[in-house]
């Protein structure tokens, strides 16, 4: 199992979550058919991001943001992202300073409409 955070922009929530680590159970959780894994930096620490490959290529009005660079002050990625840590090739299980790290970088949206079911969390990183 590996324990990490998902941000899901449909539900508006993070929270902690165990993965069994096969692409389907990756699949079910960011809500997708083709993932990717990229690697960006939190306070210095790095870490991997399971996303949606194929999340940029929807109806531009249904695009939600989960993540949004500070340093370029851009979205990094969209849709449901699930949060965790490499060693080598595999991915595992995040530690409970890491998850307060991240945590500390969720910041609660206040200002967007639930009309179309926008996000209401959004991490900030580096």
């Amino acid at each position: 199992m590996i324990k990490g955070i998902l941000i899901d922009v449909n539900k508006g929530t993070s929270e902690v979550k165990e993965l069994d680590g096969s692409l389907q159970d990756y699949y079910k959780a960011i809500n997708c058919d083709c993932i990717d894994i990229r690697t960006r930096w939190i306070d210095n620490e790095e870490f991997s991001f399971v996303i949606d490959d194929n999340g940029l290529l929807i109806d531009e009005e249904k695009i939600i943001p989960s993540t949004v660079s500070k340093k370029y002050n851009e979205v990094e990625f969209v849709g449901n992202t699930f949060i965790c840590r490499r060693k080598g090739p595999d991915l595992v299980s995040l530690k409970e300073s890491d998850i307060e790290l991240i945590n500390s970088h969720i910041i609660d949206i206040v200002d967007f409409a639930d009309i179309k079911g926008n996000n209401k969390k959004l991490l900030i990183i580096d």
